[in-house]
């Protein structure tokens, strides 16, 4: 027991384990319709003008119709666009040589990431609230 407690302690034994969990991270997801020249059309038929100062360019080049992004209400007629964004999982917390698996941890892989803001298009946003 002496030895298990000094390699533990020395990180050369470890008793936990991950177990990587697919979420979605998304509340209430809807598909993209199309994204071009700072726009952005859902599949409800909503649509959106891009912040041109705020966008995540290198994530909205990789979206495809059928991506799903959640959109929030900020105030001012203003909105938020999230996106789950994956993502990668460390290994070195349980990075010891000899690991015996007896305690589970669990890692969620998918992050709800904010992409940018937005405001409502005139040809289908979602009229403004009172």
């Amino acid at each position: 027991m002496a030895l298990l407690a000094v390699g533990m302690g020395s990180g050369w034994i470890g008793i936990r384990y991950p177990e990587v969990v697919e979420n979605e991270p998304l509340n209430a997801p809807v598909g993209i319709k199309s994204i071009s020249a700072g726009s952005l059309k859902l599949a409800d038929g909503r649509a959106y003008k891009l912040d041109p100062y705020w966008p995540d360019e290198d994530w909205f080049k990789q979206c495809v119709p059928g991506t799903q992004v959640e959109i929030e209400e900020v105030g001012g007629g203003e909105v938020t666009v999230w996106a789950n964004r994956p993502g990668w999982i460390c290994g070195t917390p349980w990075a010891e040589p000899i690991r015996i698996p007896l305690i589970r941890d669990v890692v969620y892989r998918n992050r709800r990431e904010i992409l940018t803001f937005a405001i409502p298009a005139a040809d289908g946003g979602p009229p403004p609230s009172e």
